[in-house]
């Protein structure tokens, strides 16, 4: 029997993950590797039978705004008639803009990002692989790239970073620059930016994880730096330089692993917990998103707002049933959780105050390929 078709769609829930890095320990080429001869195994002992193993985790969109002030609308384009979010996000398949004008392009996207006028969009094609299409303004496919990593970008989305061929590229609106060979290395977040040339106005790192486990810093003006306090893997950096991170894993007495936020320069650690695995800091840093301290099979059951200082949890949103397969920050006090959820997909706002608010959805379809996709760093 070819279960190619079904492997490619199994890893095609893992490579998603890598979107925008969206577990809390990002999975590497040796993880798919891992998983798809499980995958093979598993489908010699039981016929007919796949299991969900990965978390789906697609950039988030968000939606109408609470308390605050209406977002401008473009007067050059038509109104759109749906929901304007705080990101950008692919759905129709179009690409709706947090100023309200949209972009038509010819399919369906898991995630990407919006350069000027560049759009670039991540998706699996035929044979699994995940892939970077840039498309220029009339939302033509101009180029195509297999990435074995999914994209990472700066605090302010001005530059992306990802892996191509074993080659760590930087990509901002009018330039690229090849930063260092980085074979089996997953980029976390960039720091700096936009042009990352030698001779750029802001000097440029970018995070990465390894294949074998553990993080470091590359610059590609120096020798790579580990990073501080040590960790299994980088999952997010503040623009302070504040860095969330996994730093162990435990087996007994069940499964699971402990989480940190450590401050580099005299790697003092602000707070830890084996309670949750940590995400991504909020736009001004001053909140964490965080879920289970063990994430396997298809999404998560909860997703936290913590405070990014203290580790206090602030905010929870849980679904009735169904998982979570990922989340983006909107602003510095909510986060957009998307969910599948007895065959609906939705997104929902999550406030800092714990408000909840479905902004997109529910949408029916199958639990691989969510209706829409948010542009921006995940969990």
């Amino acid at each position: 029997m070819n279960d190619l078709p079904d492997l490619s769609r199994e890893l095609s829930r893992q490579l998603r993950a890598q979107v925008d890095h969206w577990e809390s320990a990002p999975l590497t080429m040796g993880d798919v590797r891992l998983r798809a001869r499980a995958l093979r195994r598993r489908r010699t002992a039981v016929a007919g039978g796949v299991a969900a193993t990965g978390v789906l985790a697609a950039a988030i969109p968000a939606g109408l705004a609470g308390d605050r002030p209406p977002r401008p609308v473009a007067t050059e384009l038509p109104a759109y008639d749906g929901p304007v979010l705080g990101v950008p996000y692919v759905g129709g398949p179009r690409v709706v803009l947090p100023d309200g004008s949209v972009r038509d392009v010819a399919r369906d996207y898991d995630g990407g990002a919006v350069l000027g006028d560049t759009l670039l969009g991540l998706r699996n094609d035929d044979a699994g692989f995940l892939v970077l299409d840039e498309l220029d303004a009339a939302g033509q496919v101009v180029n195509t790239v297999v990435t074995e990593s999914g994209i990472t970008s700066n605090a302010d989305g001005s530059a992306i970073a990802y892996v191509t061929d074993g080659e760590l590229i930087v990509r901002w609106e009018d330039g690229a620059t090849d930063l260092a060979d980085v074979e089996g290395a997953v980029p976390v977040r960039l720091v700096g930016g936009p042009d990352c040339t030698a001779g750029g106005a802001a000097p440029c790192a970018v995070y990465v994880n390894d294949e074998l486990g553990g993080a470091r810093i590359i610059t590609g003006t120096s020798a790579d730096v580990a990073v501080a306090g040590d960790p299994l893997s980088v999952t997010d950096v503040a623009r302070d330089g504040r860095i969330s991170m996994v730093t162990s894993h435990t087996e007994l007495p069940e499964p699971g692993s402990c989480s940190s936020v450590v401050v580099p320069d005299d790697r003092a650690e602000l707070h830890g917990s084996c309670d949750y695995t940590y995400g991504r800091f909020s736009p001004d840093g001053a909140l964490l998103s965080a879920s289970h301290p063990y994430l396997d099979g298809f999404g998560m059951g909860w997703l936290a707002i913590l405070d990014a200082v203290t580790g206090a949890e602030l905010a929870r949103h849980e679904p009735g049933s169904g998982g979570i397969t990922g989340s983006v920050w909107e602003d510095a006090s909510h986060l957009l959780i998307t969910s599948f959820e007895n065959e609906q997909w939705r997104v929902t706002r999550l406030g800092v105050d714990g408000s909840t608010e479905i902004v997109l959805g529910p949408t029916p379809g199958s639990d691989v390929d969510a209706p829409f996709a948010v542009l921006g760093q995940g969990f």
